[in-house]
């Protein structure tokens, strides 16, 4: 059973739900519908079909998507953003703790209908994504809601935080992700500099970063691609065994976490 939990900009965080569902078990991913106030959109970690879950904020799974012909290798992350007028998914298939795999995959899909009923999707897009220099661990994926641009932020496993993007997708070739810098994460702890989650706000004027002791979250100056540059204003973690997830509500107003 997992605990998304509503987390104030400038307050503690509050229980939002509980998500009463046992085929969610690893909440590892989290994004806000860009259709409709107050649903959610959740997918478990590794070990699990390429799917992912629609909630609302009473913790009921009202819906439940599968990307047909897509893997599952490891999900690490969704997010939501509403491009050129087009609401789309994205999910993450960008895990790797060893580092050794050589290309990554994200997929975008056009958001359902907000009544649509638990079924296959069979159209959706599939980016094959390299890194610039080696393979990386990575469970933050984050896209620009003006450009479509992905951005990508590492797990430090003694590397460091490494930021990468990927301008504009298209196409079926290989996309490359380029190094664009380092984040410093200020908490202090074991796992605490461990990125396990990001998002955009949906104006592309803030950006949050949550690690399994704390989150940050960034305004972005005159250039979206320095937003990292910054320190980074700490807000207060939740209560949770592990932090996975972070998202943006749809009005940009809050800030909802989930863990595993």
């Amino acid at each position: 059973m997992t605990a998304p939990a509503l987390l104030l900009l400038a307050a503690q965080p509050t229980l939002l739900c509980e998500i009463k569902e046992k085929e969610i078990n690893e909440s590892s991913g989290l994004a806000a519908s860009r259709a409709a106030d107050r649903v959610w959109y959740t997918h478990n970690d590794s070990g699990d079909k390429p799917r992912f879950f629609r909630f609302d904020e009473s913790g009921r799974v009202t819906a439940t998507f599968t990307l047909k012909g897509a893997k599952a290798i490891d999900w690490e992350d969704m997010a939501a953003a509403r491009v050129k007028g087009t609401n789309w998914i994205y999910l993450g298939d960008i895990g790797d703790n060893g580092r050794i795999r050589k290309t990554i995959t994200v997929y975008r899909v056009r958001e359902p209908r907000a009544k649509a009923k638990s079924g296959d999707l069979d159209k959706f897009d599939e980016w094959t994504i390299k890194y610039s220099d080696a393979p990386h661990d990575c469970e933050a994926l984050m896209v620009h809601p003006q450009t479509g641009d992905l951005w990508l932020v590492t797990k430090d496993r003694g590397e460091g935080t490494l930021v990468f993007v990927v301008r504009r997708p298209k196409g079926k070739g290989v996309q490359t992700a380029e190094r664009v810098g380092s984040l410093t994460i200020p908490f202090k702890g074991l796992g605490a500099g461990m990125v396990t989650g990001g998002d955009i706000s949906p104006d592309g004027r803030k950006v949050a970063i949550r690690t399994y002791a704390g989150a940050l979250e960034f305004t972005v100056a005159k250039s979206f691609d320095t937003w990292f540059k910054g320190s980074g204003k700490k807000l207060a973690p939740a209560a949770e065994a592990q932090g996975e997830a972070i998202a943006y509500s749809r009005d940009g107003a809050r800030l909802i976490t989930s863990s595993e």
